[in-house]
């Protein structure tokens, strides 16, 4: 495959980034609205409370469990931060009251928990505003290892994917969560030199999303074992290792009041608010579809492939307010756009190129220039994946949500190699047949 010229290049870079950035941007307040969307709102006053009073946000271990201390407890805060800096921003409140599972539509639209749709555009855009960012990470991390083509083709499936346009388009936490994943991917093709920068956007992604935690070892394993150099010192590679670690708990520690007091104690006591919630939304999914509950492995490995590959978008989690809902999600779906390759022969066809990236990759690993980069890639895909499939039971297609950056990069790194061997069969064809013409002469 041939390259454009650097200038070309960067052209056509720059003008699929903005086309798919500014597709995300229009429209946001079309996505079927979810009631998480409510609390995270809702929690977006932490912001000012962090400002005026942050120690009244931390854990007592004596105080009496509120809703508002478990979702900090629970909760990454990156996202409610991000909502409430945009409310600050535009002088809007928030709302006055969190959505209340346990009751209809009606009533938390009575008491204030349904946001108005000014609110939820402002908090919709504040988020979805961070995926040209993502956008520009991924791309200068996949573009010291891929094709320019290949790159610019990564762009477009991030951009265009119908998981993408649904879940990072809410006022949720999987916006801030691919900001936060692809800066991480990024950050570490510069982790030799840069220990405390890697350890910057790790921090952004684990108090994006908890899921994030996966490549925290990642990026210590490679500092260590895998510096891209291969010649760094033992001292300088324990000083880097160190620099990233305490980065990463600086920034978490500083995000988080919640365990500004007591932050072993908090730190427990946030694992077992998190055990509670699994296992409360464990027995939810079994009442409303018994068989849905991913128990084993293979099931779960048949979910992650579903979710992430085959089945059209998913409005919600539980049908509490499917009725209220349906109008919303016929009239997003009806837009061919927001459903592009979510059947079973193209997702299936994308599972399999995904595969063949993911496989071609390793032998790849001898080209000097690549290998660091491939390898950082591979392993990050391979931790995120046992992470989700070793911890998370439900069928929830949200869930699946930080596989997509690396699930786009093997499916167009797979594409990327089946074209290579097409055009080097058409050119030795080509040259034995001239090589034919030439004896025959």
């Amino acid at each position: 495959m041939s390259k454009p010229s650097k200038r070309l290049e960067i052209l056509l870079a720059l003008f699929l980034w903005g086309l798919v950035s500014a597709l995300a941007l229009k429209d946001v307040d079309r996505v079927p609205f979810h009631p998480d969307e409510s609390t995270y709102i809702y929690m977006s006053r932490d912001l000012e409370l962090l400002v005026q009073d942050g120690m009244s946000l931390a854990w007592q271990p004596d105080a009496t469990l509120t809703a508002e201390t478990r979702y900090r407890l629970i909760d990454a805060p990156l996202a409610r931060y991000i909502i409430g800096v945009a409310r600050w921003l535009f002088n809007v409140p928030s709302l006055p009251a969190d959505w209340d599972w346990g009751k209809s539509w009606e009533e938390n639209q009575a008491m204030g928990a349904l946001p108005s749709s000014e609110l939820l555009k402002l908090a919709r855009q504040a988020l979805t505003s961070l995926l040209p960012l993502s956008l520009l990470f991924l791309y200068l991390t996949v573009k010291k290892v891929f094709h320019p083509i290949t790159t610019m083709a990564i762009i477009l499936l991030m951009g265009s994917h119908a998981l993408i346009l649904v879940h990072a388009r809410r006022s949720m936490a999987e916006g801030a969560l691919l900001l936060g994943l692809t800066f991480t991917l990024w950050s570490f093709t510069w982790i030799d030199k840069h220990p405390g920068l890697a350890g910057l956007a790790m921090a952004v992604a684990i108090n994006a999303k908890h899921s994030s935690l996966a490549l925290l070892p990642i990026g210590l394993l490679t500092i260590i074992f895998y510096p891209s150099d291969g010649k760094s010192k033992t001292l300088q590679r324990v000083r880097n290792a160190l620099v990233y670690l305490v980065v990463v708990l600086g920034v978490t520690f500083a995000l988080n009041p919640i365990y500004w007091k007591h932050p072993f104690q908090a730190a427990l006591a946030s694992l077992e608010a998190r055990k509670e919630l699994l296992t409360r939304q464990t027995l939810v999914t079994e009442n409303f579809a018994p068989e849905g509950v991913a128990d084993t492995l293979d099931k779960r490995f048949l979910v992650l492939i579903a979710n992430l590959f085959i089945q059209p978008p998913y409005f919600y989690e539980v049908g509490n307010y499917a009725a209220d809902l349906q109008v919303q999600i016929d009239a997003y779906i009806r837009h061919p756009y927001h459903r592009v390759c979510r059947d079973l022969f193209c997702g299936g066809f994308s599972f399999a190129l995904a595969s063949f990236g993911f496989l071609m990759a390793n032998p790849q690993m001898h080209h000097i220039n690549k290998r660091a980069y491939l390898l950082r890639l591979w392993w990050s895909t391979f931790a995120m994946a046992v992470f989700i499939l070793a911890t998370i039971p439900l069928p929830w297609q949200r869930y699946v949500l930080p596989m997509i950056p690396f699930a786009i990069i093997w499916m167009a790194y797979g594409a990327e190699h089946i074209i290579r061997a097409v055009l080097l069969y058409h050119a030795s064809r080509k040259k034995a047949v001239s090589n034919r013409s030439n004896t025959a002469s």
